[in-house]
């Protein structure tokens, strides 16, 4: 979901998704991360892009598909970043 100044992407699996919230210039700025993260702290999940590239983001990063849907929703309608998603500040930190 672009908008001007950013933009929510979405990735899903499996009834969860990893959120990622980006500026103006692509930089990530804030990832979703689980409330109560439950597994082991190394597992991961993959997601196949639309361009066929992997991409791998740590299972604690997953939210609920349905939150995530409604996080899109409420990025569109109004260009804010979802406060029912607890959120990680990427922007001084490099992940993946």
């Amino acid at each position: 979901m672009r908008r001007e100044g950013g933009a929510l992407t979405g990735l899903f699996t499996g009834g969860q998704a990893v959120l990622l919230l980006t500026g103006g210039e692509g930089e990530r700025r804030f990832s979703s991360r689980s409330p109560r993260p439950t597994g082991s702290p190394d597992a991961r999940l993959s997601f196949t892009l639309a361009n066929g590239q992997e991409e791998e983001y740590p299972a604690s990063w997953a939210v609920p598909g349905e939150d995530a849907t409604r996080a899109l929703e409420h990025y569109f309608l109004t260009g804010q970043r979802p406060s029912f998603i607890h959120w990680h500040d990427d922007s001084s930190t490099t992940h993946n």
